[in-house]
């Protein structure tokens, strides 16, 4: 049994009045002068999986904001495997990192390497690109696992004066037949704090009766919906008052700074902290003893180059907390990177640290979310009552310098003649003639006389 949903989130009432169509069988989304939000979420129940570990496929290409309907997603391809933590068969194991919660394999642009390999292990007896057209570089993608039922979330930000197809259970696009459809069609009608109101229209299609064609949208309500988001918006002023850059100029240990001493934001929560997190590559890493992270799991070695550890892993994944009301300083170190053809230079290598205020709410109803479920990423490292509130997502390079293979020859030369140079002069002084120099010199231990 397949079944879809589809939740189109606008900015206000008006624009949704004026950018929906409600024809016999679909429901018409015309150009709108206002951006919106579509999510649409698909549940298959899977048959004899014997693989029943919880696992979890995320893909964002972007730093948009999934608004109130979608959670925080890493940037690139991540493959979440939680349970046993078992590594996949056709992915090395050693691209991945573990951590208490899960096994973590990261491709920051190839995302196919991960999907396939996803679709693999689940071992599915139907083609999902007969449900879905996949689109890498508009949408983004949160994948869920779990129970022996697959949940596919696709999230698309539809610019301005743009068109998209029709919503109906008979849609070209789809190859395989849709068992139920449900649409909801809403504005943000009030937020405090994690608490969000939606208002709007939630539509049902009849069911396929004998020879129907065409199912036919049987009513269309209004309704009300009230929930609480596990990752809950802030202001665009709290946001603007918080200030992450690398200290200048930029060295092989990089210094990251992040300013919160002009935050203003206040929870109702007194328990909240301020966190910063950050998937860092293989280039860059956090040396544990020296930065006190809340954690780093993954590549810390201290002292090899990038290119003896590209079998290790990916990467590191790592938490700090944070100071309130102050400039709090981070200190990376940069690894020294395999050489290039041509001229010496330097490889530019980004990350994006996120800053982060979570705070303990002593509620059991912060998980239990109708768009997205809180599990395998950074916020299984919190209780569950844990309320997230993103403050900040920057994206940042280090300028890293590397040699060139031109010359790698006189480098190599010239360090064997310093090597070779100093154990001759080690032997010689150790095993060479011994001369003597010693001569006494005399004693002036006249006595002073009177």
């Amino acid at each position: 049994m397949i079944s879809e949903r589809v939740t189109v989130l606008f900015k206000s009432e008006e624009s949704l009045n004026e950018c929906v169509l409600q024809e016999e069988s679909s429901l018409k989304l015309t150009e709108c002068i206002e951006p919106y939000l579509i999510q649409r979420r698909f549940e298959l129940s899977l048959k004899d999986i014997t693989d029943t570990s919880p696992m979890r496929f995320t893909w964002k290409n972007n730093t948009n904001s999934l608004y109130v309907i979608g959670p925080r997603l890493n940037n690139g391809a991540n493959l979440y495997i939680g349970g046993d933590k078992q590594p996949l068969d056709s992915i090395d194991k050693q691209d991945s990192i573990i951590t208490p919660t899960y096994r973590l394999y990261h491709q920051g642009e190839d995302v196919k390497i991960l999907f396939n390999s996803f679709i693999e292990r689940l071992g599915l007896d139907i083609n999902l690109d007969d449900l879905i057209d996949w689109d890498w570089t508009n949408k983004q993608y949160d994948i869920v696992h779990v129970n022996s039922t697959l949940q596919i979330n696709e999230y698309t930000i539809v610019p301005p004066n743009s068109a998209v197809p029709a919503i109906s259970k008979d849609s070209s696009t789809t190859g395989l037949t849709i068992d139920k459809l449900e649409v909801g069609l809403f504005y943000v009608d009030l937020i405090e704090e994690e608490n969000i109101n939606l208002s709007g229209l939630r539509c049902l299609w009849e069911e396929e009766g004998t020879g129907s064609k065409t199912s036919k949208i049987e009513k269309c309500i209004k309704t009300s919906l009230l929930y609480k988001s596990a990752f809950a918006p802030v202001k665009t002023s709290v946001s603007n008052s918080i200030n992450v850059s690398l200290e200048e100029p930029i060295g092989l240990h990089p210094k990251l700074l992040v300013d919160l001493s002009n935050v203003s934001h206040q929870s109702k929560y007194e328990r909240c902290e301020y966190y910063l997190f950050s998937q860092l590559p293989l280039e860059l890493f956090v040396d544990k003893f020296q930065s006190e992270p809340v954690f780093v799991f993954g590549e810390h070695n201290l002292e090899s180059p990038d290119y003896k550890l590209a079998d290790n892993s990916w990467g590191s994944e790592t938490l700090f907390s944070l100071n309130r009301d102050e400039i709090n300083e981070i200190t990376l170190h940069s690894r020294y990177i395999s050489p290039e053809e041509g001229k010496p230079g330097l490889r530019k290598v980004s990350f994006t640290p996120e800053i982060i205020m979570a705070c303990d709410t002593g509620s059991d109803s912060i998980d239990t979310n109708p768009f997205y479920s809180k599990g395998l990423g950074y916020e299984s490292y919190f209780t569950r009552d844990t309320v997230f509130y993103p403050l900040k997502s920057e994206h940042l390079e280090v300028p890293i310098p590397y040699p060139s293979f031109a010359n790698y020859k006189y480098v190599e030369l010239f360090t064997s003649s310093v090597m070779v140079a100093s154990i001759i002069y080690l032997l010689y002084k150790l095993f060479g003639p011994v001369t003597s120099h010693t001569k006494s010199k005399p004693v002036d231990d006249k006595k002073k006389t009177n």
